[in-house]
């Protein structure tokens, strides 16, 4: 390795920093450093990936390094500080200013003057691993591992400052929490089948005695038929126990998504566990094999009527068959795991970043999430009223928080027992009738 090098990430290669970190450690261990017993790698690093972090850990231990040490921002440490692995540590950077430095380095022995280091613009999260352009500065000079370490001992001191008692800024309030957007794809979606109209049909020149027949959705120049729509099948009513209704009371709306605190997420997804499974053996029975089959029968009777077919294009009347067949396929695939879950809860976490290139969350998140969308009057903690207080007076407000928290906890409690109860009493009425 050169003495001081720029490089560019992927390089030409292909390779990312991940890679060429990892590499670099394998081919400085088999030159002259073999016998050395310790070898450290130390990060200082900002908003970070849990699962980054994890694989390579993993990697690096396998490339005989001994020792890691990770010194990331208060956020990233909230969201990582539970990762368990052997010989690896990881610290909270505690800076009055936003935390965003990023600089690497591997040492051989304790005596901190054989190795590398790397300023980079790549962080420990998904643009480590190549999703991103990235530029790295590489030294092994003994100046470079002097001012590593010195800074790198100066940060890591702060971590005795750090305290969960209270938060500093709006982000990292903002990071105690998701993003969720509504899903899409659901089985309700999923089971549908669409057919053309004749020119000039639309939802007023439809009798209503056909719409009937066909319990369908109308749209300007195709109608959308759905086992739901004709009763051929049916499932629960959760009412005000379902988990969409509960995700939205303990979240707060915005043009980003739904805005959720992270223990409240973990919190209802857990609590409706059961509710879940019973829901999803629900489903696989109602779009069994032999479910599917009466469903196709009877939707094909129906649109086979001699009214129904006056209002549907003639010119897909030799598709028919060929649709149906797709249609046998979606209405397989709601048998599938995932789309049940997305169908039950309603909501997803979406995968984007609310920070802005320097890790500040978004100025219209903050206002929106401050105060867009608050109930006036209402007496206890609401999520879009911390991050207001938090500028206000923090003293107290973790308390109050973590009191919230527990309260909310027992309150979704009940409402996911209620919601697994009512599925029972639904499938017994059912089965009776």
């Amino acid at each position: 390795m050169r003495h001081n090098q720029l490089a560019q990430y992927p390089n030409e290669d292909g390779k990312t920093l991940f890679d060429d970190i990892l590499e670099k450690i394998i081919t400085h261990r088999s030159g002259n450093n073999n016998h050395a017993k310790k070898r450290h790698f130390k990060a200082i690093t900002c908003f970070v990936s849990k699962g980054s972090i994890e694989a390579f850990c993993n990697k690096a231990k396998e490339s005989g390094v001994t020792s890691i040490e990770i010194l990331v921002d208060k956020q990233s440490y909230e969201k990582i500080k539970e990762i368990s692995l052997p010989g690896v540590t990881i610290y909270p950077v505690v800076k009055d200013k936003l935390f965003h430095g990023k600089a690497y380095s591997y040492q051989a022995g304790d005596s901190g003057k054989n190795g590398f280091v790397i300023s980079t613009s790549a962080n420990f999260s998904d643009a480590f691993v190549g999703s991103s352009y990235e530029l790295a500065y590489i030294s092994n000079t003994k100046t470079a591992l002097s001012s590593f370490n010195y800074i790198f001992d100066e940060l890591k001191s702060t971590a005795a400052n750090y305290s969960s008692d209270r938060w500093d800024s709006a982000s990292e309030y903002i990071a105690t929490g998701y993003l969720l957007y509504r899903c899409a794809n659901t089985i309700f979606s999923t089971s549908k089948i669409r057919l053309r109209l004749k020119e000039g049909i639309n939802t007023q020149t439809i009798e209503s005695d056909i719409l009937k027949i066909l319990g369908a959705e109308i749209e300007p120049k195709t109608v959308s038929i759905s086992p739901f729509g004709l009763g051929l099948v049916e499932i629960p009513n959760l009412q005000k126990a379902d988990p969409v209704t509960t995700i939205k009371i303990y979240s707060e709306s915005t043009r980003y998504g739904r805005w959720m605190p992270r223990a409240i997420k973990k919190e209802i997804f857990t609590r409706y566990s059961d509710s879940l499974k019973n829901y999803t053996s629900l489903i696989h029975e109602i779009f069994s094999s032999t479910r599917i089959d009466t469903i196709i029968s009877e939707m094909k009777r129906r649109i086979s009527l001699p009214e129904v077919k006056g209002i549907l294009c003639s010119e897909d009347e030799p598709k028919i068959e060929s649709l149906f067949e797709d249609f046998r396929e979606s209405l397989s695939s709601c048998n599938d795991d995932e789309l049940i879950r997305d169908t039950f809860f309603g909501y997803n976490q979406i995968e984007f970043s609310i920070f802005d290139r320097d890790g500040e969350p978004s100025k219209d998140f903050i206002r929106q999430l401050n105060g867009e969308y608050l109930t006036e009057g209402r007496d206890k903690i609401s999520v879009g009223r911390i991050s207001s207080w938090i500028m206000a007076n923090n003293d107290g407000i973790k308390d109050k928080w973590n009191e919230w928290l527990k309260e909310s906890a027992v309150e979704i409690s009940k409402q996911a027992n209620a919601c697994n109860l009512h599925i029972d009493a639904w499938k017994k009425e059912r089965n009776n009738g």
